[in-house]
């Protein structure tokens, strides 16, 4: 029902001006097909506002591919948003600001605050979760289930602090089943045999890849095939649980 020469051809070829291809348009497009009927002038003033703002051309382009329906905008709310996000801390020039904006835009007030009182029922203070959220935006994208079953995890299981979990808040980008629980279950294993210590802290034992994973915390040690065994059927153990959740 749209002219092509007169919107899709001009929609097309703005989006593929400030995304530098045809194969980021197409996803972005694929992502949100709406985005082609939006009036180029519209369009153009979501994006000067993010550059009046301080935001670089590429992380605006970041947000475009990521969030496509953002060019629907309400001009006046989207300029409230941004202003929100700065005070928060995020700084326009570092891509975390985009991530953050994309998360906001995301969560409802009410599911927004029912998030910061479980972490807060776990003893985390308003200042340490806002911290944790301009370090990692996904700290607060995560489903309340994870977020109560990830501190469970660390707090009641490992023993941790919570305000160690807050101020190393990557965590929360990794699948419980699938990475946090197994990998828990092998710094047990590896305390219980007096290879760790039980004061042991480092989410490097959850941030690192999977083949480095291996190498520094199981290839090394004496009892590496026990370990590795442990953490295979652990592994195995979670894909079955996860696969039959489906």
């Amino acid at each position: 029902m749209c002219s092509l020469e007169n919107q899709l051809v001009p929609a097309f070829d703005f989006l593929e001006n400030l995304l530098q291809s045809d194969a980021s348009v197409i996803k972005a497009i694929k992502r949100y097909p709406g985005i082609l009927y939006i009036n180029v002038e519209n369009m153009a003033r979501v994006v000067d506002v993010l550059r009046d703002n301080g935001v670089p051309k590429k992380n605006i382009a970041l947000l475009i591919r990521s969030k496509p329906s953002i060019m629907i905008s309400n001009l006046e709310n989207f300029k409230k948003l941004i202003q929100k996000v700065a005070l928060m801390g995020f700084r326009p020039s570092k891509s975390q600001f985009v991530c953050a904006i994309m998360v906001l835009m995301s969560l409802s007030r009410s599911t927004w605050e029912k998030k910061f009182a479980v972490y807060r029922r776990w003893g985390l203070s308003e200042e340490e979760i806002l911290t944790a959220f301009v370090k990692f935006p996904m700290f607060m994208r995560i489903s309340v289930e994870k977020i109560a079953g990830s501190m469970d995890l660390f707090v009641n299981k490992l023993g941790w602090e919570s305000s160690y979990i807050a101020k190393n808040p990557t965590f929360s980008s990794y699948s419980l089943e699938q990475r946090l629980i197994p990998r828990a279950l092998v710094l047990q294993f590896l305390v219980s045999k007096g290879l760790f210590e039980k004061s042991f802290r480092s989410l490097a034992f959850f941030n690192t890849p999977e083949d480095k994973f291996r190498q520094m915390f199981i290839d090394h040690h004496a009892e590496s095939t026990q370990i590795l065994r442990f953490y295979e059927e652990k592994l195995n153990l979670s894909s079955v649980v996860n696969s039959s959740a489906f």
